[in-house]
This record gives structure tokens, sequence and C-alpha cells, in this order.
């Protein structure tokens, strides 16, 4: 990875890391090297240390794209290469804090077959649900449900409709869904860049950078991808871009999908968005875990034959 794109993935992650201003709050360390902490947790190691030795991220995205979905392919190489290093940086992140995440962080029990776990790793939320679907001819169902734009339909009540807009290639694409908020009285978008990565037979991972356009041209699909990828952009070139800041906002999440013998692993694992909440903390982390809990329903669904 060039420096230049080193550079944009962490000023991006920095964001959703810290989200409102909380970057700007520290004059003793910048979001960069916050970020650099948040990833490597130990500031000597380095990326390359995490990636070669923790993940290796194999080069799968040749699957042929079908015929009407081509005229989203996006075909700028600049612009894929920004994306696909974004979200591998992220997905680094995701693995690597995961096995950060230890018994006695647990924060509820559910049964033996659902754990919930809360970790603060740098200043940063990090929450962790893992759940044993006992069931493994549903390894491949599941990987598909939740590749799926619609997939969130399965478990999240307040979820409407999801759509690709954007194709990187077959396993990376952009994608924009629409959710119910506040009382069922509006709607909102949110977007996503996420890749499907199948690490080994049995063992696959999805990554999920997500960016929120806030505005009202929230329900504007063309406008809010061509902000997000300018955005993406003027970082790599050092444009300031503090009024960007404001329309932005950025999570990251993901889920690793492990097939074991007589059972399947998985996790959920996401940042915690606690920057624009006045609640506090202990009362965030109780509705992080209810919604979590959510995805119980995928258990449900996918362990009978």
């Amino acid at each position: 990875m060039n420096k230049g794109c080193t550079k944009n993935v962490f000023i991006l992650l920095s964001l959703f890391v810290c989200v409102n201003s909380k970057v700007f709050a520290s004059e003793a360390e910048s979001g960069v090297d916050l970020l650099r902490r948040f990833i490597r947790h130990n500031p000597e190691q380095n990326t390359t240390d995490i990636s070669n030795t923790t993940l290796t991220l194999p080069n799968n995205d040749s699957e042929p794209i079908e015929e009407q979905k081509k005229y989203l392919l996006c075909t700028n190489s600049y612009e894929k290469e920004n994306m696909l290093n974004i979200v591998n940086q992220a997905i680094m992140s995701l693995y690597y804090h995961n096995k950060n995440i230890k018994d006695d962080d647990l924060y509820y029990k559910y049964s033996n077959d659902v754990n919930i776990f809360f970790k603060e790793d740098e200043n940063v939320d990090i929450a962790k649900i893992n759940i044993k679907i006992k069931n493994t001819n549903k390894y491949n169902d599941i990987i598909s449900t939740l590749w799926s734009p619609n997939g969130p339909k399965y478990f999240d009540d307040n979820f409407i409709d999801g759509q690709i807009a954007r194709i990187y290639n077959p396993n990376l694409l952009m994608i924009q869904q629409r959710y119910q908020k506040y009382n069922l009285l509006f709607q909102k978008y949110y977007y996503s860049l996420s890749r499907k990565v199948h690490v080994s037979k049995n063992k696959t991972i999805i990554g999920n950078l997500h960016v929120y356009v806030n505005g009202p041209n929230n329900d504007n699909t063309e406008h809010n991808i061509k902000t997000i990828i300018e955005y993406i952009n003027e970082s790599e070139a050092g444009i300031n871009f503090s009024e960007k800041l404001k329309t932005l906002s950025f999570g990251l999440s993901g889920y690793i999908i492990k097939k074991k013998r007589g059972y399947i692993d998985f996790t959920y694992i996401s940042t915690i968005d606690d920057a624009v909440s006045i609640a506090p903390k202990h009362c965030i982390k109780r509705e992080k875990a209810i919604q979590m809990l959510n995805l119980i329903k995928l258990r449900d669904l996918f362990s009978a034959e």
C-alpha cells in the first residue's frame, strides 16, 4: 500500500472511530495517532506484522458479475484501489480486535450458545456477540444472507430495504440500505463499503465500513455516492475536508463466520457510536446489547434442517 493510500485509510477510519468532534477534542494526540494505536493496539507492532501473522486476505474477487448489474460496475481504477485499501484496513482492524476481546470482557451470557462482550480499546468502545449455530450445512446460506443488501430483514425490524449502489468487484460493494427511524416517523438511508473475504474453506469475513450522509439529500443516492467518493479523494489529496465532516458519519462492523465440528461459530463485532448521545455509557451498552440480540433470529432461522 502506498503512503497516500495509507494516509487515506487512517484519515477515513479516524473519523468513524471518533465520529463527531472527538478527534479534535484531544490536543495530546491526533486522530491518526489514535487510529494507529486502535488498529495495532501495540505501537511497536506494524500493519505488516498483523496482516502476515494474523490474517492474510486472499484475492478471490474474480467471480463473474451478473449482466443486469454491470451498469453499476466502477471503471475508475484509482477509486477502486482506494476503496479496496480502505476496507482491507478495516477488516484487519476488526479481525485483530476480535482476537483481543477475552473472556473477562463478557457483558452478558444469554445462554451457553450466545455471549455478548464489550471492551474499551484505546478509547474506542467495541461490541461483540458470539453465537453458535448448530447446523453446519447452513454455512453458505448464512454467508449469502449476510452478504445480501436485504439480509437485515431477517433480524432487524427497523430495516426496510437495500440495494447495491456500486460494484468494485463481486466481493467489494457499496450498498445502500433504508431504515425506519424515530418511532417510524422518518426513514434514513445508510451506505456501507462492504467486502466479503473467503479466508479459507471454512472461514469467511464480511467487513462493513458504514457511511451516513446527513442533510436534506439523504435519500439522493447519486448525490450521496458522489459525496462519499469526493470526500475520500480529497482526503487523499490533502484538501481541507472540515466542511464535509459535518455531513458524514462513520461506523465499522463485520461478521466472522467459521465452520467447526458440529456447529458454526458466528461473530458480529462493531464500534459503538456514543459520540452524539447524552445517555450514560451503561445505558448505551444495554441498548447495543438488545440490538445485537436480534441476531439470535439467524440462529433460529438456520438451526433447523
